[in-house]
């Protein structure tokens, strides 16, 4: 009885476990050639979709056409099909074609057996941080331009201001 116990007991524990991470996390499950098998309503949410229009289909629905067909992106796959864990800042596409960056890792998921058997993507969505991020970068520029450009000018009046002295001590000498 107490086996039983114990093991209704771990059970619950890791129910919790996922509820938790289902609730605060975006979820999706693929099989092992990339097919949507499940999504969960914040990766739902945060992509646009219906699991209707997603089940079925390939991950690339999700990736720009120059990463989905890239060699980088095959090589993704078949690390996961080896049980490789992958992590990352990934940029996806939203069902209307928004940019939307996650941060996510890849989880190859193993039956009692340890054969893989599905990938399971476990993402937060990190857009608005990265957006800031760019526009921290493209301001950092901005202002190293227009400081480089002050500094440009500020030698040509230095050096004009240097060329004027010059001329009036060649007259006072001569």
């Amino acid at each position: 009885a107490s086996d039983i116990t114990e093991r209704v007991e771990h059970g619950r524990y890791v129910q919790g476990q996922l509820d938790a991470l289902n609730h605060s996390m975006a979820t999706i499950e693929f099989s092992l050639d990339g097919t949507i098998q499940t999504a969960n309503d914040n990766f739902l949410r945060s992509s646009g979709y219906d699991l209707s229009e997603i089940r079925g289909k390939h991950h690339r629905i999700f990736c720009a056409s120059e990463l989905a067909s890239s060699e980088e992106y095959r090589l993704f796959w078949q690390a996961l099909c080896r049980g490789e864990f992958q992590k990352g800042c990934y940029q996806r596409l939203t069902k209307d074609g928004q940019q939307i960056w996650l941060e996510a890792t890849y989880n190859p998921i193993v039956d009692n057996n340890g054969k893989l058997v599905k990938v399971m993507k476990i993402a937060s969505d990190v857009t608005e941080s990265v957006l800031k991020r760019v526009e921290t970068g493209e301001l950092a520029y901005k202002a190293s331009t227009e400081t480089d450009e002050i500094a440009i000018e500020g030698d040509k009046s230095i050096n004009e201001a240097i060329n004027s002295m010059n001329t009036v001590k060649n007259e006072l000498l001569s």
